[in-house]
């Protein structure tokens, strides 16, 4: 369990933190044609990021359950 948790501290920081740039980023004042092109594109990237960024964290927790507690006696 011990494993986990610098896995999932840095996870909900990184979470949060895109979370709250992309809400600030659908705050652009502005209602030209421009600005709500470039807060799709913001959004949307910021949402891709976001949801490859927790496939990878799922991947890494799948990854330490499998992992051996003594991998040094591989080698």
């Amino acid at each position: 369990m011990r494993k986990y948790i610098a896995v999932t501290i840095i996870a909900l920081l990184v979470i949060i933190f895109l979370s709250i740039y992309g809400l600030a980023v659908l705050f652009i004042p502005g209602y030209s044609q421009l600005f709500i092109l470039l807060r799709i594109l913001i959004g949307g990237g910021i949402l891709i990021v976001l949801i490859t960024f927790i496939k990878v964290y799922i991947e890494r927790i799948k990854e330490i359950k499998e992992e051996d507690d003594d991998d040094l006696s591989k080698y």
